[in-house]
């Protein structure tokens, strides 16, 4: 039987490049990174043999994300015939484009495979000791049919086709007056009758979210969240190390994954309805950024559940350390000036960046 859900690893990486190779029609990669290095170049390499065999792909990466992606890796695509774009220029027209980013992280082949993750295409995801990400591989026919139209929709800038997609598929995006992903957690974190389990980076709830966990907590359901003890980006981790003290207090079991940097984006509620995809719990990802999740429920997924629970048994929590309420309040003094002083900056940057995207005109980033 072929597995459903991965782990960032070489495995997926080598799964990733089979269906590459074996795609008959169409290829559709939409990123916000895709790298240089050797998981680019190998994805690169299995693209350009895939083209000259009669497939057309079409890739679309996101201009700030995949900023140091050097010209010479993209000509080399346009010359084996791959159609090639960046979204939102980071300048465009004198401006300065922040907020809004394509943030989601998409890959369909055929009308026959889809993925869907927090997986970049950049060997930190995929060699030595990967970060902690995860990617679902569908063959569901729904999906993957309104995947594909998604992918046409923005790579041709028809981002204002009003498509209904099937309730499996979630999207964040301000500018359409979408929020589903932010709604799907508030409302599946209220419905909680057991456990909750948040595997999160770049953690910084809105005040909406922190009430749905403080209900759910007073319902006596059991919250776990997972996050990373290394990060790639400090200031964030710091910001939500200034949580911790608010989620202890809360009977929240508080995990830090020891290997690598936690970058999957994950909601396990009751451990039968799961969202897993590209959105952070955090005001860029609520007001900015274009997001995709996948929300998928047991009864219709059990062997992706038994999959995932396998891993968090075996993988997860075998590496990962609790953090206690003793541990938080005897941090030294300077390291809790400094949680509260960058979950502050971090606050700000968050609203600075979503300040961009509302008040850009929208004609601007789509035309």
């Amino acid at each position: 039987m072929d597995k459903s859900f991965y782990l960032g690893g070489e495995q997926l990486l080598k799964r990733l490049l089979k269906d590459i190779l074996l795609a008959k029609e169409t290829i559709h990669i939409q990123m916000y990174i895709l790298a240089d290095d050797y998981v680019g170049n190998s994805i690169k390499k299995a693209l350009i043999k895939a083209s000259n065999q009669g497939v057309k792909v079409y890739i679309i990466v996101d201009a700030f994300g995949s900023l140091e992606l050097p010209i010479s890796f993209i000509n080399q695509l346009k010359e084996n015939g791959i159609h090639f774009r960046y979204f939102n220029h980071f300048i465009k027209r004198l401006t300065l484009s922040l907020g809004r980013r394509l943030h989601h992280k998409i890959i369909t082949i055929d009308d026959s495979i889809g993925y869907v993750g927090g997986i970049n295409l950049s060997d930190y995801y995929f060699l030595e000791t990967p970060w902690l990400d995860f990617m679902v591989r569908t063959t569901q026919k729904e999906v993957i049919t309104d995947l594909n139209k998604i992918c046409q929709d923005i790579f041709s800038k028809e981002f204002f086709q009003q498509r209904k997609t099937c309730k499996k598929i979630l999207i964040n995006d301000y500018a359409k007056n979408k929020t589903e992903i932010t709604k799907a957690y508030y409302r599946l974190i209220l419905e909680a009758k057991s456990d909750i389990v948040i595997i999160a980076s770049y953690f910084l709830p809105s005040l909406q979210m922190r009430k749905a966990l403080r209900k759910a907590y007073q319902k006596g359901v059991k919250i776990t969240f997972i996050t990373g003890k290394q990060s790639d980006v400090k200031m964030i981790k710091y910001a939500t190390e200034f949580l911790y003290l608010w989620m202890i207090r809360r009977n929240v079991t508080l995990i830090e994954y020891q290997p690598s940097v936690v970058h999957g984006k994950m909601l396990l509620v009751d451990n039968n309805k799961l969202t897993v995809g590209s959105y952070n719990l955090n005001k860029l990802s609520d007001h900015a950024s274009i997001e995709l999740n996948l929300l998928l429920n047991k009864d219709e997924h059990f062997s992706l559940f038994s999959q995932f629970n396998t891993y968090y048994n075996e993988h997860i929590i075998p590496n990962s350390s609790p953090v206690s309420l003793a541990h938080t309040r005897l941090q030294p003094r300077w390291k809790k000036i400094r949680n509260v002083i960058s979950y502050h900056i971090v606050r700000w940057g968050l609203s600075f960046l979503t300040f961009f995207n509302k008040s850009d005109t929208i004609q601007r980033h789509f035309k």
